[in-house]
């Protein structure tokens, strides 16, 4: 056989495996990957004010192993406002969130309390798909603020997380307000809620005496939050909650957002709107 012809098959073989070496690494470095992020309702990204039950599903597979996995769950309401466009084109999209009194008041009070105490607000600017258009929305999460002073299983209706909604031009297209937890009116609204790892599943449901062996609604994390320790490769975590879209009170949009941490560090939040 020709020794160019040797040569060249060689070169091949080795780009070859060298690809594939460097595709595995890369789909293998991913600490983790989202399979499922899906609300079941009957129009895309409407939640309907009507008697029946709408499943939210979360599901996503451990690509390495994990210490400390935690998922924050946060339901805001759509309150938007006309907006004080003066001097707002030199101003960062930080800036333009503390023009609204209630984001600004409360960073105050979480800058003053920084002093006294170790404290973190989480702040994120995020591409965000509205329709057909890309946006951009900044969140910002005083929560953390006040979950070291919390009871167990404390709720919290007092609005501590912030979504704003900008468009091309950078100016407000929406703003939402709202709290730490996994769904409005959770009492009333929630059907059932499943937290499962691989074939371990823990079942929360308001009426505990016709479903055995699942806890009472009274029995959720607190704050939305729900934690994973010592996650293994291919482990898989479910997250499912139904709720009844006539007990959700109001006609405003919904938004919520799904922040995952992994090993201290946050990722990009998952956003999912529901429109009434």
């Amino acid at each position: 056989m020709d020794r160019r012809l040797l040569g060249t098959l060689a070169i091949a073989a080795i780009v070859s495996s060298a690809l594939v070496n460097l595709l595995f690494t890369e789909k293998v470095e991913r600490t983790i990957e989202i399979l499922k992020n899906d609300w079941d309702v009957p129009a895309a990204g409407r939640l309907p004010i009507q008697e029946h039950r709408f499943p939210y599903t979360l599901s996503m597979i451990v690509r390495r192993p994990v210490h400390d996995l935690v998922l924050k769950f946060a339901v805001l309401r759509n309150q938007t406002f006309v907006a004080n466009y003066t001097d707002w084109q030199n101003l960062t999209m930080k800036e333009k969130a503390l023009r609204i009194k209630r984001v600004r008041d409360l960073d105050e009070k979480a800058r003053s309390l920084s002093e006294v105490v170790d404290l973190e607000v989480l702040q994120a600017e995020v591409d965000f798909d509205w329709g057909n258009k890309r946006l951009k929305l900044l969140l910002l999460d005083y929560s953390p603020c006040l979950e070291g002073l919390a009871p167990p299983q404390a709720g919290m209706d007092i609005p501590v997380v912030f979504a704003l909604i900008f468009d091309a031009a950078g100016n407000l297209s929406q703003f939402y307000a709202g709290y730490p937890e996994f769904f409005l009116d959770r009492m009333s609204s929630i059907q059932d809620l499943v937290i499962q790892l691989n074939d371990n599943a823990t079942t929360y449901s308001p009426t505990v005496i016709d479903q055995p062996g699942s806890f009472s609604l009274d029995d959720l994390p607190a704050l939305g939050t729900v934690r994973f320790r010592d996650l293994r490769k291919d482990d898989r975590l479910f997250f499912s909650m139904a709720v009844n879209g006539a007990r959700v009170g109001g006609t405003e949009a919904i938004m919520q957002v799904v922040r995952i941490r992994l090993d201290g560090e946050y990722q990009d939040p998952i956003i999912n709107i529901l429109r009434r």
